[in-house]
């Protein structure tokens, strides 16, 4: 029995060369839409084409209405052209179709696109696959493409008139006065600096006498006077006083105010309300009915506008003097119901495997999986920490959360969502959410990616 004969393709698309063999019943499509083997961009073409189509003596070539090129058996050509023209071919499906025989071959060219053929049995020196070459994209481009060339011719005189008037430009050596004034210039500068350095006092040796003891004594005094002057300008003008205890005045300097905001719980912030009962803030209504807002170290040991105690809030977790730890006071914002516990394991997140990625064909070709796997790496910090965040209060939490993160082209989350979860705490999935939205890609020329990230919380020794 005899083999049916095999179809090589030879696809040149945007400087990409693919080999393409065509076999028993395969068949090889164009058109709008994205599962076509080549895919057209533009109205006038149709959303699926099928060109190059298998029959019972060998196969079939359908062309489009704007196809260029030829075909060749033996020592006669044929051009595409011409018998488009005279509609010379049969239709198939509304198009018109070459039938391809053993020993035929030829290229056609569509859309920029070129697409070289060779049926098993034709002559090699009859089709060349010279591949990508810029002069061949330059020389097409020039002779095809109208505004191609009229951009070139535009250079060209752009380049012609640069060269005209560089040749009527004449540059003048600098004037003998102009040197001159320079000269003076700098000789002035370096005056100044000889200047400058004769005029600074030069130290002498002390000399231990009485009289320069007393002289001592009166400099002294006098710097002390100047010191208390200072001290009472700056009090006067409502900056207060260097000493412990005594307040700055701010109602001259600007506002010095405390902002809480409520979510869409309309629940105000427990770490403003913490801040407030230890003493450690004051509210604006409370300050302001004290009389004039003052900064400054207190002595008094009361708590109020206690400035030793609000910088002692920087010892996280010390736990001395009673200072609170910033997770002490991030706890009611966890639940306001369960108390804290001390971890024995602490939490991480991890990722094993990226999951499903999906998108436009751009998009995919420009995003790869270890730039997706990179970003998640980055911000792999915060999510660590969320987890340890949530097990002190649910220390039995842990599992799989898989979610799907849209990626625009300017590389900033469009969408996340949660597809599935072993972890039953929605503050903790709306803070996972809120996270990644916050997340930056790189930027590409179009198109959508979704992927999605199978994230595992899991505790560790």
């Amino acid at each position: 029995m005899k083999l049916k004969q095999n179809l090589k393709l030879r696809i040149e698309q945007n400087g990409k060369i693919t080999d393409r063999h065509l076999r028993g019943n395969e068949e090889f499509t164009v058109g709008r839409n994205l599962d076509n083997d080549v895919i057209l961009y533009g109205e006038k073409f149709p959303k699926r084409l099928r060109m190059f189509v298998p029959t019972h003596s060998g196969y079939e070539l359908r062309l489009a209405d704007d196809t260029r090129g030829e075909v060749v058996y033996d020592k006669s050509r044929l051009t595409f052209s011409d018998l488009l023209q005279h509609d010379l071919l049969p239709k198939r499906d509304g198009s018109p179709a070459l039938p391809l025989t053993p020993g035929k071959s030829g290229h056609l060219i569509l859309d920029g696109i070129r697409i070289d053929f060779n049926f098993d049995g034709a002559n090699s020196a009859a089709l060349q696959f010279d591949g990508f070459s810029p002069v061949r994209a330059f020389t097409k481009s020039l002779t095809e493409d109208i505004s191609f060339k009229v951009l070139v011719a535009v250079l060209i005189f752009i380049q012609f008139i640069a060269v005209q008037w560089a040749s009527t430009v004449k540059i003048k050596p600098p004037e003998l006065a102009d040197q001159t004034r320079l000269f003076q210039k700098v000789q002035k500068i370096a005056a100044t600096f000889k200047s400058a350095e004769a005029l600074r006092p030069k130290t002498a040796a002390p000399v231990k006498t009485e009289s320069s003891a007393e002289s001592s004594k009166a400099e002294k005094s006098a710097e002390k006077k100047d010191e208390t002057k200072t001290a009472e300008a700056r009090e006067k003008k409502g900056f207060g006083s260097d000493k412990p205890g005594e307040g700055v005045d701010v109602s001259n300097m600007g506002a010095l105010v405390l902002l809480g905001g409520t979510g869409a719980s309309n629940d105000g912030s427990d770490l403003i309300r913490k801040l407030t009962e230890e003493g450690l803030a004051k509210s604006v209504d409370q300050a302001m009915a004290g009389g004039k807002l003052s900064a400054g170290r207190s002595q008094t040991g009361n708590g109020n506008a206690d400035l030793d105690k609000i910088l002692a809030f920087g010892e996280l977790g010390s736990g001395k003097g009673g200072n609170s730890s910033i997770d002490d006071i991030l706890k009611n914002d966890v639940s306001k119901n369960k108390p804290a516990v001390k971890l024995e394991k602490t939490g991480k997140a991890r990722l094993e495997q990226l999951g499903k990625v999906s998108g436009s064909q751009e998009a995919m070709g420009a995003r790869t999986e270890e730039s997706l796997r990179k970003v998640l790496s980055e911000n792999m910090g915060r999510l660590t920490y969320l987890y340890n965040k949530y097990l002190k209060t649910n220390p039995n939490i842990g599992g799989k959360v898989e979610v799907e993160v849209t990626i625009g082209a300017d590389g900033a989350v469009a969408n996340a969502v949660i597809l599935s979860s072993e972890i039953i705490i929605d503050d903790f999935k709306r803070e996972i959410l809120a996270a990644i939205r916050r997340w930056k890609y790189d930027a590409i020329t179009q198109g959508q990616v979704k992927v999605v990230y199978p994230i595992i919380f899991i505790k560790t020794n």
